[in-house]
């Protein structure tokens, strides 16, 4: 009888890749990495597989800070990999992201006795739906397909950096983020940035944001958005 193992089929950036300082390696290393495990309550049935995909975001020291199923096909697919994750750490020796997300898509099959890891998607495109996500444990859409609009319930606005108060009047910065089903925001990134230590503070305040609980079709989802801040140095 063959092992049930898993196969790592893509890693793929949620809405773009990272913002990199020049010469910084487009790259995700590990420092340790645990795989899921095939779901133990499932070796009884008749199921041959499943997927899931997990978006999460790390911090300086590597830590993963945030984790979020945006697709699986069986719910106990989604909570094998986000067991697996809570051991994770990223190598983030000789990188200086400015924002750092990432999504990984696992596939578990029984049967099968090749595991591979495979170097993550550099394609810049915007956040795709992974895979068919009717077996999913919640939906996930683009904020355009909701019939109500999102609507901010708390927005708190960045402070403008006291590094950059004598050098920077102004500037923006594009976050993209998820909108779980309780309208917290999730696994945001910068996607775009006039300067570096506009884009952290631009993170430091979307991550307290919240909105009114997305619904489709009288379904609870999880929304894709995005939103641009403008920053303006505060007068002397």
């Amino acid at each position: 009888m063959r092992t049930p193992l898993l196969r790592l089929l893509s890693l793929s950036p949620l809405w773009l890749s990272p913002i990199l300082a020049d010469d910084s390696p487009d790259l995700l290393r590990w420092g340790r990495f645990v795989p899921p495990v095939f779901p133990e309550g499932l070796m009884t049935t008749t199921s041959r597989g499943g997927f899931a995909t997990i978006a999460f975001t790390y911090d300086d020291a590597g830590r993963i800070t945030d984790q979020l199923i945006v697709a699986a096909s069986h719910p106990v697919f989604a909570t094998a990999v986000l067991e697996a994750a809570q051991n994770w750490q990223i190598d983030t020796a000789g990188t200086r992201l400015a924002t750092r997300r990432e999504s990984f898509r696992f596939d578990f099959e029984r049967n099968h006795s090749v595991t591979s890891l495979s170097n993550r998607d550099a394609a810049k495109s915007h956040f795709n739906s992974f895979g068919d996500l009717a077996g999913s444990p919640v939906g996930l859409c683009h904020e355009p397909e909701l019939e109500t609009p999102l609507s901010t319930v708390v927005a708190t606005l960045p402070k403008f950096p006291e590094a950059l108060k004598d050098a920077v009047p102004e500037g923006t910065v594009t976050v993209s983020f998820v909108v779980d089903v309780d309208g917290r925001v999730r696994v945001p990134e910068v996607v775009k940035a006039t300067h570096p230590e506009l884009g952290m503070a631009a993170l430091v305040a979307v991550r307290d944001w919240s909105f009114t609980p997305p619904v489709r079709g009288k379904q609870p989802v999880q929304v894709t958005a995005a939103r641009t801040l403008r920053f303006r140095r505060p007068a002397r």
